[in-house]
């Protein structure tokens, strides 16, 4: 049997931007899924077995980053999965026990995965340790 892959879930409200982070990590041997919102990113979820990661855009139409951290926090099931945010602007008060780290839109993908790789599979406490030190200004 092979080596479990890395799960990954993509919510993003640009399409261009899901489909380029779902080819890269994909052709990293990981296996992605991606919604265009915190909705449908929250019905994924209830959907089927959860992911090691979640990408998070913060600026999207319908239900935001803000309020799918806000619902997934509530939800025992959902709150140790780690979140990366990723967002085009400046965001003040950005709770960061929520966050392992924060990528500044246009980022490089090479950063992104390494992003996501040094979180998976970090015990909760690490990972809110880390997060106090997570924004990531890239490019």
């Amino acid at each position: 049997m092979g080596e479990q892959q890395d799960r990954v879930l993509v919510v993003d409200d640009e399409p261009s931007v899901r489909l380029t982070i779902k080819a890269f990590l994909e052709g990293q041997g990981m296996v992605v899924e991606t919604a265009e919102n915190g909705a449908e990113a929250l019905n994924l979820l209830a959907a089927g077995p959860p992911p090691d990661i979640i990408l998070l855009d913060l600026m999207m139409p319908i239900l935001g980053g803000w309020q799918f951290l806000d619902l997934k926090a509530r939800d025992a099931r959902l709150k140790d999965i780690p979140v990366v945010l990723t967002t085009a602007f400046e965001h003040e008060g950005i709770r960061l026990e929520q966050v392992v780290a924060m990528l500044r839109k246009p980022f490089d993908l090479d950063r992104l995965l390494a992003e996501l790789r040094k979180a998976i599979g970090r015990p909760v406490a690490e990972r809110q340790q880390t997060a106090k030190e997570a924004e990531t200004t890239v490019r």
